[in-house]
């Protein structure tokens, strides 16, 4: 940036950085959609009140298929996930409110990339896996695997 472009942008405000985030929104055509969240949430009223109900008003015509209720174990997770990755179109993901994901939805989006699966974040925004930062922090801990965050533009 040259002396004269700096001043114009702190002029600005800007201080030659963007003043907010641009993010692409998540936008899905498939007929099937999988909901991975962390399982420490599938019981809390933010699950129900806000994740799920914002994914059902974003996409009402598509068949939306909830981690929470399609897997009664993680042996049962561990037998069938293949199955289900096979027979989606698209998956979308939602970290605690800490931003905390856990080993499970971690796999799950890393094997829906694998399969060429569209895959987006619901991070109080609904945006592409491109817009967030998924960051492996404690590979021991299963709950408390990876922290998702937003990049900046």
């Amino acid at each position: 940036m040259t002396k004269n472009e700096t001043k114009a942008a702190h002029s600005a405000g800007t201080r030659g950085r963007p003043t907010k985030p641009m993010w692409t929104r998540f936008e899905f055509t498939g007929a099937r959609l999988y909901v991975a969240t962390p399982k420490v949430m599938f019981e809390t009223p933010m699950y129900f009140a806000h994740v799920r109900s914002s994914i059902r008003r974003v996409f009402p015509d598509v068949e939306l298929v909830f981690g929470a209720s399609s897997f009664h174990s993680n042996a049962d997770w561990l037998e069938r996930w293949p199955e289900v990755l096979g027979s989606i179109d698209g998956l979308v993901f939602a970290s605690d409110p800490d931003g905390w994901i856990g080993a499970g939805v971690y796999k799950e989006v890393e094997d829906a990339v694998a399969a060429g699966i569209p895959v987006g974040c619901f991070h109080g925004l609904l945006v592409t896996l491109d817009a967030v930062e998924i960051t492996v922090v404690n590979p021991d801990d299963r709950v408390r695997y990876a922290q998702v965050t937003l990049k900046r533009a």
